[in-house]
């Protein structure tokens, strides 16, 4: 083979070799500018429905976990209740046993006698002044005129204004108070009593605290639940609004209601 025709070889082949290097290039160019043409069809309402869809299920899964913690709390508080009315019979139970074993003639007992005699005596007056014909005529009054204010306070003050009642009442009061003395004196001495009621103070706090917890959660829950509900209704609104915009150049979507 001579040389020229060596050189007309090596020619032939860097033609053929560029002329396809070229469409390869070419056909890359179009693609990336395909691409790009793709990524321009997404148009801000699409992004913006995109983003409240978004925002709606963090919502709707936020209001989800508080409606759990909410659930979780009820039976804590309902648990705390149980404990409270346990820990209420456990120190009534010491202090029933505690009383039933005090002499008659102990100071506790002479203060109980006289408190429940004090009841009986203003029990007694307060009858006596309710079925007095005063009492009755004023009743009868009243109700002919329709005065309902006049018959609503009438009860309250007959007894307050009459003599017997009074009496009885202050001493009623008297004894009560003496009575709570002895009974405290008694129970405070008691080492199973004192626990007891430790333990009650114990479980009113954590029972308040449970309560507590659980209107708090009650709370963040009703918000969580409207903040969902809000939530879907603008990824809605997104939502139809991002299908009626007109569907980009090169996108190959038609918007709905529109003609192209």
């Amino acid at each position: 083979m001579s040389i020229r025709s060596s050189l007309h070889a090596v020619l032939t082949i860097a033609a053929v070799v560029g002329i396809v290097g070229g469409g390869t290039s070419l056909a890359a160019g179009q693609h990336n500018r395909k691409t790009n043409s793709q990524q321009q069809a997404i148009s801000p309402a699409n992004a913006n429905a995109a983003a409240a869809q978004q925002e709606a299920a963090t919502a709707q899964q936020t209001a989800s976990d508080e409606k759990s913690k909410v659930a979780d709390l009820a039976k804590a508080a309902q648990q705390a209740k149980d404990d409270y009315k346990a820990a209420q019979d456990a120190r009534k139970k010491i202090e029933t046993e505690l009383e039933d074993a005090e002499p008659s003639d102990s100071k506790f007992a002479r203060a109980r006698e006289a408190f429940r005699a004090a009841e009986k005596q203003y029990a007694a007056a307060r009858e006596a002044a309710l079925n007095s014909p005063q009492y009755k005529e004023k009743c009868a009054r009243a109700k002919e005129s329709d005065d309902t204010a006049l018959l609503a306070t009438l009860r309250k003050d007959t007894l307050e204004n009459d003599p017997a009642c009074g009496s009885a009442s202050f001493k009623l009061s008297q004894a009560r108070a003496a009575y709570e003395r002895t009974r405290t004196a008694l129970f405070s001495k008691d080492e199973k009593w004192t626990a007891a009621d430790d333990d009650l103070k114990d479980k009113k706090q954590k029972m308040d605290e449970a309560d507590h917890d659980f209107r708090t959660a009650l709370v963040k829950k009703k918000k969580a639940e409207a903040d969902a509900k809000k939530a879907a209704a603008a990824a809605s609104a997104a939502a139809a609004q991002a299908a009626d915009q007109p569907a980009p150049p090169g996108s190959g979507r038609r918007g709905r209601g529109h003609g192209y």
